[in-house]
């Protein structure tokens, strides 16, 4: 039942957040230019390979750091009970082996428990650290790409992402569902405001700023929610930033953010999780930045409508898969269960979603986004059947990241992205942007298709009952 009430939070969560995020892009459609919003689109599309790149998959390979030192506490647990009653029975007194056993087994109980909550909280606050550092960087690079004062916004937006992507993650996997709804309906409404006003006033400027605003207030209720977790757990146990402490140096001194970056990119599995993300952002985005390289600003406007559009319902996929990897990470022998029943709501769900948008593509979006578009609506209804295997897949991402196959994760992405760049160079030219619908169709198949026969041969099908 807890997997259920966890997954509709999050679901709850999603939905207000995709439901905000159309209704403010239909807003900033109907108002700005054609050209103008197809920037935006742009921006919006690099901005999303940007916080992939420069993120190094932090959220997860901090969060899979709480089932990892919590198997070492419980492999030390059982090794000083079993010296204990080693000890105790070598005495032959079984006064002594009683009192032997009980003082034995709460030594080890009470270190073990320490040890290890301050393992994995050390963890997770070397991760906050890296990433803010990683923040500061990516913001830079982008504030010397991009033109004023887009750079600006452009920074302020990766930045605050980054910081609020780690904390969501932090809060889910301490099962807290809540906070994430109250953080999620605060930012929504603040994204609605603030692009409102933004728009009105400011233009394009404004409306980017609007999305600035969100990631921000998300963030500081995301921390204050993660730190409050905590602070039940092992309040004790932080390594102080001022001083740096901590094996080498894990604090906000150089060498401590430097060390805790390399450590965890490179020695916890990061790096392989970090290109597996980064290979799946560039597969659903990198089609967005060739059209406008081939097409121009106007036609990326229209095909960003319809590709946003049916990103609309991913709310309930990724309610799926995110309490998915929670509690793949939780309870990894319930592991077959939810994989089962994550894969059946996926193609529920992905089905009935799919039917709705090209409904709505075909009877509703011209008039919803204005004559400006007028090929919009034939385009959600195509793209719209992408979403049956993209359902399946990120259900089958959260199995692998939490049972370390990042390998074979990286393997189908590769794929996939390859594939996926490779149809659309070749077919842009003729039938423009109908390409990258296709493309995304070919590609995500040839992914689920990839992962297919390694998932079963861990006794995983796809859809078969437990």
């Amino acid at each position: 039942m807890g997997f259920y009430i966890h997954n509709l939070w999050l679901g709850l969560n999603l939905l207000v957040f995709r439901l905000t995020k159309f209704f403010v892009l239909i807003f900033g459609a109907r108002i700005l230019a054609p050209a103008g919003f197809g920037y935006f689109s742009y921006l919006y599309s690099l901005l999303d390979i940007w916080n992939s790149f420069f993120g190094l998959g932090l959220e997860v390979t901090a969060s899979r750091a709480h089932k990892e030192r919590k198997s070492e506490v419980a492999k030390e647990e059982v090794e000083k009970e079993g010296r204990g009653d080693a000890e105790t029975r070598g005495r032959g007194d079984a006064e002594t082996r009683g009192r032997g056993d009980a003082e034995t087994r709460g030594r080890g109980d009470a270190e073990t428990r320490g040890r290890g909550d301050g393992a994995w909280v050390k963890v997770w606050h070397e991760a906050a650290v890296a990433r803010v550092v990683l923040g500061v960087m990516g913001a830079a690079v982008g504030f010397a790409v991009f033109a004023w004062p887009y750079n600006l916004i452009f920074g302020l937006w990766h930045f605050f992402f980054l910081q609020s992507r780690l904390a969501y993650n932090f809060v889910n996997t301490l099962l807290y569902p809540k906070g994430i709804v109250i953080a999620g309906f605060v930012s929504q409404a603040s994204l609605a405001v603030a692009a409102y006003f933004g728009l009105k006033y400011f233009g394009l400027f404004g409306f980017m700023a609007g999305f600035v605003v969100e990631r921000l207030v998300e963030g500081l209720l995301l921390w204050v929610f993660t730190l409050r977790r905590l602070a039940k757990i092992c309040p004790l146990t932080l390594p102080s930033p001022a001083r740096g402490e901590g094996k080498g140096g894990g604090g906000w001194y150089p060498a401590g953010w430097f060390s805790a970056i390399v450590r965890l990119t490179f020695k916890e599995g990061g790096g392989v999780i970090w290109l597996s993300q980064l290979l799946g952002v560039l597969g659903s985005r990198l089609d967005t930045v060739i059209v406008r390289w081939l097409l121009g600003y106007t036609a990326l406007a229209s095909y960003f409508i319809a590709a946003r559009a049916v990103e609309a319902p991913l709310f309930i996929f990724l309610a799926i898969t995110d309490a998915s990897l929670a509690y793949f990470i939780r309870h990894p022998q319930e592991q077959a269960e939810h994989f089962r029943k994550g894969v059946k709501n996926a193609l529920f769900f992905s089905l009935l979603c799919a039917a709705g948008i090209a409904l709505f593509g075909l009877f509703a979006a011209r008039f919803v986004f204005g004559p400006g578009y007028p090929s919009v609506g034939l385009l959600m209804a195509g793209c719209s059947l992408v979403l049956i295997p993209r359902g399946l897949n990120m259900v089958s991402s959260s199995l692998l990241l939490a049972r370390g196959r990042e390998k074979l994760l990286l393997a189908s992405l590769a794929a996939g992205i390859g594939l996926n760049v490779a149809v659309n160079f070749a077919l842009i030219p003729f039938i423009g942007v109908w390409a990258p619908c296709l493309a995304a169709i070919v590609s995500e198949s040839a992914v689920a298709a990839i992962r297919a026969p390694a998932i079963k041969s861990k006794g995983l099908a796809w859809g078969s009952c437990p």
